[in-house]
């Protein structure tokens, strides 16, 4: 009888404990008493498990926006400011998986890298992180729960008026979820970027054709497209196909360069390469 009670008690207790880490983690939520705008993110980022990811990296300063009830968190380089100058900007939308509010596991490490390598002179690196479940679309074409599009749009366009960017030189990348945004984003607001390199972009589901509408807003966009032909989780086909639907509208302006290793995530061999951002950055909006 006696250890049916301490059995019983345990159980409760666990459950208790449970609970209550449940309501704390809730309660901690940055977003929570966040005030409205764009504000500092505070917390310490340190280093995750997952060795792609670079949450720790010291320049990249947490920022969360809000906008009424709704927000998401984001980090962002800035070069060291000089009066009177403008300076170039570089977006990155992460894949399904790793959306959330912890600031860190958009972060990585084949994109910060490789801007430290061979982007040669100072710009801005906006790197936003979608709420859970929520991809760059406007209704969540993906995820089916909701799109990050009024949110993201919302910040940036502040971000272009708070800070010295140069509106010419906003150049767009992202991968897998991230690639499908690039296109997203680049056919709904094509006034806004220089050019775009989507990199193992989703764009076709098995029922039913292309997510992403206004193809003939991205047609004089200058534009590498990046895949594995052994891609283990988006099928290579996605951009090949893409791209051919590109073309019948009259896009010329279309690089494009394929990889045989059997990745999904191939921003390192996407984005470790000087010329890849030698030709980025040196694409300007008329």
């Amino acid at each position: 009888m006696k250890k049916l009670f301490n059995s019983k008690f345990l159980f409760v207790a666990v459950v208790t404990i449970l609970m209550i880490s449940v309501i704390m983690l809730v309660g901690c939520s940055p977003f929570k008493d966040a005030p409205q705008g764009i504000t500092i993110d505070s917390r310490k980022f340190t280093k995750i498990k997952d060795k792609r990811m670079f949450a720790e990296a010291e320049d990249y300063q947490g920022y969360i926006y809000k906008n009424g009830e709704e927000a998401f968190c984001f980090r962002m380089k800035s070069p060291d400011i000089e009066d009177g100058k403008k300076y170039p900007m570089v977006i990155f939308l992460h894949g399904m998986g790793d959306w959330g509010n912890d600031n860190s596991r958009h972060m990585y490490h084949s994109l910060i890298d490789s801007v430290e390598a061979y982007v040669n002179e100072p710009t801005f690196v906006f790197m936003p992180q979608a709420v859970k479940n929520w991809d760059w679309s406007d209704k969540g074409l993906l995820s089916d729960k909701g799109g990050m599009d009024k949110l993201y749009n919302e910040c940036l366009d502040k971000l272009l008026v708070q800070y010295p960017i140069d509106p010419s030189r906003v150049y767009l990348t992202g991968m897998s979820m991230g690639g499908h945004g690039t296109i997203w984003q680049a056919t709904q607001h094509s006034e806004k970027y220089a050019a775009i390199m989507p990199v193992c972009g989703l764009f076709y589901f098995e029922k039913g054709g292309i997510q992403v509408s206004n193809l003939e807003k991205i047609i004089n966009k200058p534009m590498w497209f990046f895949h594995s032909r052994n891609d283990d989780a988006v099928e290579f086909s996605n951009s090949p196909r893409l791209i051919g639907e590109l073309e019948k509208l009259g896009a010329t302006n279309i690089k494009s360069t394929w990889f045989d290793e059997p990745l999904h995530d191939i921003t390192k061999l996407a984005y470790d390469n000087a010329e890849v951002w030698q030709w980025f950055f040196s694409q300007r909006l008329n």
